[in-house]
């Protein structure tokens, strides 16, 4: 399955928001505990970006018409697209838990699962046989119609 249209490009929310650069420069011999390395930019960017999908994942599970989960998915993108200047730390902490805190209160109690991932009404349904299963007919079906028909 594809993901939506809103993730495919470049441009998206997900990606824009993620983008931030955090400046790494010290000065002196101490740097600031708050500033992040690069591979602290990418991880932190790494959770945005999941709490991002989490938040579109969760609004389908609400907004089953695809109308209005395109209305609230703009919705969220715009509320993600508002903060991705931030630089303060502090403020991107209270964010991030902010976020976190909404997904936990806004959980849905009958999460939408897509019929053919697992847990779905078609997960395994008519499965193909194992690759080195072997037929075995019974004994009926070894010698036909009639020679059935005289066993009983």
């Amino acid at each position: 399955r594809r993901p939506p249209r809103s993730t495919l490009m470049r441009s998206s929310a997900a990606s824009d928001v993620y983008k931030r650069q955090v400046s790494t420069q010290s000065t002196g011999h101490q740097q600031n505990s708050l500033t992040m390395s690069g591979a602290g930019v990418r991880s932190h960017a790494l959770h945005v970006t999941s709490l991002y999908r989490q938040s579109l994942k969760l609004c389908r599970n609400w907004a089953v018409d695809r109308a209005v989960f395109r209305v609230e998915a703009d919705k969220i993108a715009r509320a993600f697209r508002e903060h991705q200047n931030e630089t303060n730390p502090h403020v991107i902490a209270a964010l991030v838990a902010k976020t976190e805190r909404i997904l936990h209160e806004r959980r849905h109690p009958d999460p939408y699962v897509a019929p053919t991932a697992p847990g779905g009404t078609k997960w395994q349904r008519n499965v193909p046989p194992p690759a080195n299963f072997q037929w075995v007919p019974y004994p009926s079906e070894m010698h036909g119609k009639h020679d059935a028909i005289e066993e009983i």
